[in-house]
């Protein structure tokens, strides 16, 4: 093969590799429906754009039980605080001591803070109602294994 040619095929291997990549994030970026659970609207969202998901979180027609780390839960309120009247409850799943002072928390029925995606998940038995949609969402450095969490909730109780 000449040179050339070699060149040729590591960018033609460069490029397919960069969109096999671009594919694996986007899939992973992008909102994704699971159907129901006890009557809910169950979505979650892997390292969501904060502004896309507060725009995302108006657009529900229904009051919203919002699982993820605290650090999106901020960040989405400071940037649009008018999500607040669009939650039915706010649980993280990384700060046991994680709380949301007034005026954030405004319109929030129940905020709650724990240690581990399993430990929240066994909140949500409490807060479920109809009419409601259920959104898990992380984007920390642990979101795979918080997925992975997640997915068997979902698959243990469907």
């Amino acid at each position: 093969m000449t040179k050339s040619k070699t060149t040729t095929r590591k960018k033609e291997d460069q490029l397919l590799e960069a969109r096999q990549e671009g594919l694996r994030n986007a899939e992973n970026s992008s909102i994704r429906p699971h159907g129901k659970l006890w009557e809910m609207d169950v979505f979650s969202w892997y390292k969501p754009n904060i502004h896309v998901l507060a725009n995302t979180i108006h657009a529900f027609p229904f009051p919203v039980i919002w699982v993820a780390n605290s650090s999106d839960i901020i960040e989405a309120i400071e940037e649009e605080e008018t999500i607040c009247s669009h939650l039915h409850a706010v649980l993280a799943f990384d700060n046991s001591k994680f709380v949301m002072d007034f005026p954030m928390n405004k319109g929030i029925k129940n905020v709650a803070g724990t240690n581990s995606v399993e430990h929240t998940l066994a909140l949500i038995n409490g807060l479920k109602q109809k009419n409601t949609i259920l959104l898990f969402s992380a984007s920390d450095e642990n979101w795979q294994e918080e997925k992975l969490y997640f997915d068997v909730f979902l698959t243990q109780h469907k």
